[in-house]
């Protein structure tokens, strides 16, 4: 009697399949990294009564860090799963924008929908308000958030008057993991403003960012007014 042995065939994981696994692994040692600190400050203070001024410094930058590594691990998990659905193209973007920012910003928008799931619009609006909070606006000038119909599309733009970007940092800005700040200062995951650029490509749009007439950084999110144009 002969066995006919059938041969394995290992599924191929595509890289963002890879990735989103990936994530979803770290999670968990991610958990335990940033309770750790916490466990350590309450043995030192049952064992003498105070945390020492060092090692409170030190507890705090494994905090830090810990934190920022879970955004880094979220953000690419959420990244590989944008994907375009047409069930709901067009979305209001006044229920898009992240009401936790709108006070520092002022608001000019002139269209009453934008071609784009409201998920990927509220996307793009944080990514860039976010970004002009954290790296750019001045506190004492405003910040122009637009949303208007050009030509044939919609644009969104995001109009700071900080201290701008250097023009050789115009598009490596956009690119996954990009950090303008030290990543010792800079607690960001470094995916924003990627986020925005895959945005651009699911809708066949684009997105640029450039020195401004306040001498800021205007970022910009453009794509067709019409789905699939």
């Amino acid at each position: 009697m002969s066995l006919t042995l059938q041969p394995f065939i290992c599924p191929i994981m595509s890289p963002e399949q890879f990735i989103s696994l990936v994530c979803h692994d770290l999670r968990a040692p991610l958990r335990g990294l940033k309770t750790l600190p916490d466990w350590a400050r309450d043995e030192v203070v049952d064992a003498i009564g105070s945390i020492p001024p060092g090692l409170g410094e030190v507890l705090d930058m494994m905090t830090t860090q810990a934190n920022r590594l879970d955004y880094i691990v979220r953000d690419l998990a959420d990244y590989t799963k944008l994907v375009r659905s047409e069930a709901n193209p067009a979305s209001a973007p006044h229920d898009a924008l992240p009401h936790d920012f709108i006070p520092f910003f002022d608001m000019n928008i002139s269209v009453d929908t934008v071609p784009m799931e409201a998920s990927h619009l509220a996307a793009v609006l944080h990514a860039f308000m976010d970004n002009a909070v954290t790296h750019g606006a001045a506190r004492d000038k405003p910040t122009r958030v637009t949303i208007a119909a050009v030509d044939r599309d919609v644009v969104i733009t995001v109009a700071d008057q900080g201290p701008g970007v250097d023009a050789k940092h115009h598009e490596t800005v956009f690119e996954p993991l990009s950090h303008l700040a030290s990543r010792d200062v800079c607690e960001g995951s470094g995916m924003g403003l990627a986020t925005v650029a895959r945005i651009a490509e699911l809708y066949n749009g684009t997105c640029r960012a450039y020195t401004n007439e306040a001498g800021g950084l205007s970022a910009e999110f453009r794509c067709p007014q019409t789905p699939g144009a």
